[in-house]
C-alpha cells in the first residue's frame, strides 16, 4: 500500500491492517463452508474504537445489496460515527479478466478508500488471493473502475447526512426486521425493539 495513503487512512483507522485480516478471514471461512459473504460494515466512534458492526444477510444480486447496505448506513449520522468500513464481495475485471473480489471501503466525512482483494478459490473451495493484484486508491467524485457511481453516491450520502432523520434505537429497531444483525463492540448499552426475537422483544444490548 502508497505510504502516503497508509498515513491517511490510519488518522481514521489506525488498525486497518487488523480489520483487514479479519475480513480476508471471514471471507475464507465463508467459502470454505460454501456459504456466501455476508456484507457488512462496522462504524468506529474515533481512529481506534470500534462501535458497532452491523452484518447482512448474502443478497441475490449487487442491486440487492447496494440496497440493503444504504439501509445500515443510515447508523453513520444517528450514532455520529467518525469512520466505517463496510465490506462485501464482487466480481471485478482485472487485464480482461473475471475474478471474485472481497471490497472493503474506508469511509469518513472528509475521505474515502477503496481496497480490492481479488481471489480465486479451488476445488475444496479453498480461498487463494492474488496479492499482486491487490489496489488500494483514494475514491474522489469521478468514476472508478470496479466501483459502480450509484455505491459512490450512497457512501457519500450516508456519511454526509446531518443531523440524522432517525434514532440510533429506530434505525437498529428496523434493522433487526430485515434480518440484519449487530454486534456492539463498547460497553454501551442502546435499546431497541429486536424483530429476530419473539421471547424478549425490548432488549438492552451491550
Amino acid at each position: 500500500m502508497n505510504t502516503s495513503i497508509q498515513t491517511d487512512i490510519a488518522k481514521v483507522c489506525i488498525n486497518l491492517s487488523t480489520e483487514v485480516k479479519i475480513l480476508q478471514s471471514l471471507c475464507e471461512t465463508m467459502f470454505s463452508s460454501q456459504k456466501k459473504y455476508q456484507p457488512m460494515a462496522t462504524f468506529y466512534s474515533d481512529s481506534s474504537t470500534r462501535f458497532i458492526t452491523l452484518t447482512i444477510s448474502p443478497q441475490t444480486n449487487f442491486e440487492d445489496s447496494l440496497i440493503r447496505l444504504s439501509e445500515i448506513l443510515h447508523l453513520y449520522s444517528a450514532i455520529d460515527a467518525q469512520s466505517a468500513i463496510v465490506s462485501l464481495t464482487a466480481k471485478v475485471n482485472i487485464n480482461d479478466n473475471s475474478y471474485e473480489s472481497l471490497m472493503i471501503f474506508i469511509l469518513s466525512e472528509e475521505h474515502a478508500w477503496h481496497m480490492m482483494l481479488p481471489y480465486t478459490f479451488d476445488s475444496d473451495q479453498n480461498v487463494r488471493w492474488l496479492n499482486d493484484h491487490f489496489e488500494t486508491n483514494e475514491i474522489y467524485t469521478e468514476d472508478h473502475q470496479n466501483i459502480s457511481k450509484d455505491m459512490m453516491n450512497i457512501f457519500f450520502l450516508f456519511t454526509h447526512t446531518t443531523p440524522s432523520p432517525y434514532s440510533t434505537s429506530e434505525v437498529l429497531s428496523y434493522l433487526s426486521a430485515t434480518g440484519a444483525t449487530a454486534t456492539f463492540h463498547t460497553n454501551e448499552e442502546i435499546s431497541f425493539y429486536d424483530f429476530s426475537t419473539e421471547t424478549n422483544p425490548f432488549i438492552l444490548k451491550e
